[in-house]
């Protein structure tokens, strides 16, 4: 279980990192005229999307690992939260909690957002720099 949700943890951060690269070069190759536009409202958009899957996803994965070591979220107390999980998964039970408590998947994704906005602007003058290089002969 826990590395199915590695693979979908590691899937997501692959599509952020790369969903920006291939929508500059789809809008190349599509035309010339506004790109810098099309791009950052495109962009903006998905990694809105992305960043809103990823925090959602980080919280339901923390629910279903918890799930599949037998934490009892019905439990009032600690121990009665605790009396299904095995001595060996006691401490990655404890850390999976703490993680999940505090704000929630929505902050998460705002700030997420802020984070990977400049990113988008990163890809994009990276992009015309390698392309004036591949220019000059």
């Amino acid at each position: 279980m826990e590395t199915l949700v590695i693979a979908i943890n590691l899937t997501l951060f692959g599509l952020i990192v790369l969903s920006p690269i291939l929508l500059l070069i789809r809008l190349k190759r599509r035309n010339r005229k506004g790109i810098f536009t099309k791009y950052i409202l495109l962009g903006l958009l998905l990694m809105a999307l992305l960043a809103i899957i990823f925090s959602w996803w980080g919280d339901e994965s923390n629910a279903i690992l918890l799930s599949h070591y037998g934490y009892d979220f019905e439990g009032w107390t600690e121990a009665l939260r605790l009396r299904n999980v095995a001595g060996e998964n006691l401490a990655k039970v404890k850390m999976l909690y703490q993680s999940s408590v505090g704000i929630g998947w929505p902050v998460k994704a705002i700030f997420a957002f802020v984070m990977l906005s400049p990113y988008l602007l990163v890809v994009y003058f990276g992009g015309a720099i390698l392309d004036k290089m591949k220019a000059k002969p």
